[in-house]
């Protein structure tokens, strides 16, 4: 009993600072703090903040905190359109910063993946009776993000979809500042995540390439011409897709029976994204690096097509023929590649969109509760002239 009556003084006290001095979206003090500031033990605490978590007036974001709820009258829920034909009209929000400086992705490639991903879904929205709101997000902090995202659910959205960087930290940043937004409004609303890397840890449905399997793909093509010894080329910094494409990489080798360690993996010079012409430099700085110790590799699977091209350059400079004396693959299947005639890993950008856009329409017309589905498409390989059989020795 007594227990039970620390635990609803706790509550008092923690409703009153909700019904005060504590406003919407603002982060709570830690249950160590408050434990300390009401002189109970953390348990008592935790009790407390679980009950006002399952009413709903406070809710939890893992390794992040608790913060508090809107208030229901804060954001009444638009009228939603319905057609008997199709179900509930979709008002799709589309929120980007694709147009940022990100340098997790070429200026070409992150234009090219907006502008056909963006029409494939306004393209499925409309032909399902609705209408799209595009949102870019360039530069903004989190709170800015979740200012601008409530805005937009509050005039009408019914459903999100997030574009969204490749950087880890840069994902965690957008993901949250969407997370509080739609907390903020006080409805329930569907959000997909659409990125092009491995699935972040948050409540949202997640359509997303493969890369891991598009990076297994390419080097199994490699092993089908003949190559024992393999190298992967790779940026300096940490960015989600490529260590999915590393996971691929020495995936395929140990499916056939070849070995692999950190040792073929050939870093670039971990520089500054901020600089111009970033993928470029970095691409001739992992160039550089394998080719003054290239030994015995007859094959070079590069991260992206930047990579992949500036080693071709580069090789020939030294006398290296591509593909006589070296095959090389690349990722992203960018103009570049193709000018180069670089064998590259296809990310069919339109697709994303259009099977994005499905998912979000889905996840509208018939939610399940608490159920996240994790979408993937495999990219496809489209072998050209930087790949064949390995010299005889």
């Amino acid at each position: 009993m007594a227990t039970q009556t620390r635990t609803a003084t706790v509550y008092s006290k923690l409703q009153r600072h909700l019904d005060g001095d504590w406003a919407p979206g603002q982060k709570l003090p830690s249950e160590r703090e408050l434990a300390v500031q009401f002189g109970v033990s953390t348990v008592t605490v935790s009790r407390a903040l679980a009950d006002l978590v399952h009413e709903g007036v406070i809710y939890r974001v893992p390794g992040m905190g608790t913060f508090v709820s809107a208030k229901q009258s804060e954001s009444p829920a638009p009228t939603v359109t319905q057609d008997a034909s199709r179900g509930v009209v979709p008002i799709t929000g589309v929120v980007t910063d694709l147009g940022s400086v990100d340098r997790g992705m070429s200026e070409y490639g992150r234009a090219v993946w907006r502008h056909l991903a963006v029409s494939e879904i306004e393209r499925v929205v409309q032909a399902e009776g609705g209408r799209t709101i595009v949102l870019d997000l360039v530069g903004l902090s989190r709170e800015e993000i979740g200012d601008e995202v409530e805005k937009l659910v509050s005039s009408g959205v019914n459903n999100l979809i997030v574009l969204g960087r490749t950087m880890l930290d840069h994902g965690d940043h957008l993901a949250l500042g969407v997370m509080h937004a739609v907390r903020r409004v006080g409805r329930a609303i569907p959000v997909v995540w659409a990125e092009a890397s491995d699935r972040l840890n948050w409540p949202f449905d997640s359509v997303r390439y493969d890369c891991r399997q598009g990076s297994l793909n390419a080097v199994q093509h490699l092993i089908d011409l003949g190559h024992r010894r393999i190298a992967l080329l790779a940026p300096g910094a940490t960015m989600m897709w490529a260590n999915e494409r590393i996971v691929g990489f020495h995936q395929a080798m140990e499916l056939s029976g070849l070995p692999s360690s950190d040792d073929d993996v050939v870093r670039a010079d971990d520089l500054s994204m901020a600089i111009d012409n970033y993928w470029p430099i970095v691409g001739r700085s992992a160039a550089d690096r394998f080719l003054a110790n290239r030994g015995d590799y007859t094959a070079a699977v590069c991260m992206n097509d930047s990579i992949g091209c500036q080693l071709i350059a580069a090789a020939r400079e030294c006398g290296i023929s591509v593909p006589g004396d070296l095959s090389v693959t690349g990722f992203d299947d960018s103009l570049e590649a193709r000018r180069m005639g670089l064998t590259s890993v296809q990310l069919e950008n339109a697709a994303f969109g259009r099977t994005t856009a499905l998912r979000a329409i889905e996840c509208l017309r018939n939610p399940r509760a608490g159920v996240l589905t994790d979408t993937r498409l495999i990219p496809t390989l489209v072998v050209r002239s930087s790949t064949a059989p390995p010299p005889a020795r």
